[in-house]
């Protein structure tokens, strides 16, 4: 009995050496493996409906944790909910690699739609959990960019009519004027000449105006003589 404790205790430092150097070794990879998830605060995308938007998120690591990283996109309901998000013909995930530690992390929406918009953030679930920062998407619609773009045409086109209509109505006006002006000119002139006596009439008149002062004169001299 006293044998087999002495065994036990001459054995307990090499067994707390192995305990030590266990516990070394699997803690070791755990803090060396903890990834950096970069995304600049406040980013915004901001995307019509129907197009294809890629949102990303720029993940580091040392280049042997890559193969038990876990990462994935959750989308914020609430302050403390972030909902995992399902995959499907609607949306997906993809990576790009920068270099042997660095790596992008891509959220893809195939043909948009309104209720994509929110906020969304990359995590990592294994083998330390670490999140991103918020990456805000705002979803604008076709349709309402249709109609403002029509009611701003419209607008344009209103006020060009606006100006152009008493253009023309100021164009007539003048124009009418000036025909009544030329008509009466001309009519004034016509008259005019109507109204002045020929040549030959003024040599008629010249004439007979003549022979009366003539005549005057003779009864004149003939009225003295008798």
């Amino acid at each position: 009995m006293a044998s087999s404790i002495f065994q036990v205790i001459s054995h307990l430092p090499v067994l707390i050496l192995l305990l030590f150097s266990c516990c070394g070794h699997s803690k070791e990879p755990v803090l060396d493996c903890i990834p950096s998830l970069r995304v600049p605060r406040n980013t915004v995308w901001k995307f019509p409906e129907k197009e294809t938007l890629k949102i990303n998120c720029t993940v580091m690591t040392e280049s042997h944790c890559w193969k038990n990283l876990s990462a994935s996109w959750c989308k914020i309901e609430d302050i403390d909910h972030c909902r995992p998000l399902s995959y499907s013909n609607h949306s997906g995930t993809g990576w790009r690699n920068i270099t042997e530690n660095e790596r992008m992390f891509f959220l893809i929406f195939w043909n948009l739609s309104l209720q994509d918009a929110g906020l969304y953030r990359c995590k990592s679930d294994g083998p330390v959990f670490t999140a991103s920062h918020i990456i805000n998407v705002t979803v604008t619609a076709l349709v309402t960019d249709v109609e403002v773009v029509s009611n701003e045409k419209t607008n344009i086109r209103d006020t060009e009519q606006s100006v152009v209509e008493p253009f023309y109505l100021v164009c007539s006006i003048v124009i009418v004027v000036t025909l009544v002006l030329t008509i009466t000119v001309l009519f004034k002139t016509v008259n005019n000449k109507d109204s002045e006596p020929s040549l030959e009439d003024k040599d008629l008149l010249t004439t007979v105006s003549y022979g009366a002062a003539e005549d005057s004169r003779s009864q004149m001299k003939c009225m003295k003589e008798q």
